[in-house]
């Protein structure tokens, strides 16, 4: 069974660790400290079977929120725990609206974003870097 609860300061080191685990370009644990101390911060994680499997890190700054980034563990993906953080999210956004950036490479994300409502609405060229390749980032919205 998947639980979602708010983030707190003694789960960041282990989001640290997936984050590395994950993404070419990551939140260290330092900057993922920073995010936490501010007033704009929102975050979740999920558990299965009192384990840390995904999170959730985004910015809320008047009616909208950034999602600025989403991993599951790799053992835990395609279980639901990505749908389980999305869903608490929104249902907690009191009708903000929601942005995000996704690789146009990473259909799998695009796919769960679509599902939960969120449509193109830019694209920005060469946003990530990935050693010497580099690859457009869709904008999504929601709301």
């Amino acid at each position: 069974m998947i639980t979602v609860v708010a983030i707190s300061r003694h789960f960041l080191p282990t989001i640290a660790e997936i984050e590395m685990d994950l993404f070419e370009t990551t939140f260290t644990l330092p900057e993922l400290e920073s995010l936490f101390d501010g007033p704009a911060f929102v975050g979740q994680v999920s558990f299965e079977d009192k384990k840390i499997c995904g999170y959730l890190l985004a910015h809320r700054t008047q009616d909208h929120i950034e999602i600025l980034s989403l991993g599951i563990l790799r053992t835990h993906q395609r279980r639901g725990h990505a749908d389980q953080l999305l869903a608490t999210l929104i249902e907690n956004a009191y009708g903000a609206i929601l942005f995000l950036e996704v690789a146009v490479e990473n259909k799998p994300a695009i796919d769960l974003y679509r599902k939960n409502g969120f449509v193109e609405v830019g694209r920005r060229l060469g946003y990530y870097r990935r050693g010497r390749n580099v690859c457009d980032a869709l904008v999504m919205r929601r709301g």
